[in-house]
């Protein structure tokens, strides 16, 4: 059994507004893939999650998010 990322996958999607102006958040990509090429995913107790930087290409505003990786 593999785990992966939902998201780096293409199984699910980036689809909400930004909370500041409205306009839509883009996916930035893992945000271990800024620092770290060699580690996107984080173990944290059992559960495993890949972290990705979400944006507004508008008004910059910016926070992560954590998904659960899936199992294939």
């Amino acid at each position: 059994m593999e785990l992966l990322c939902p998201v780096c996958n293409g199984f699910q999607t980036v689809n909400m507004p930004c909370p500041s102006c409205g306009n839509a958040m883009e996916d930035g990509g893992p945000v271990d893939g800024y620092s770290d090429p060699y580690a996107p995913y984080m173990e944290a107790g059992i559960e495993s999650y890949c972290v990705h930087l979400i944006y507004c290409p508008v008004c910059h505003y910016d926070f992560r998010i954590a998904w659960h990786l899936v199992a294939i």
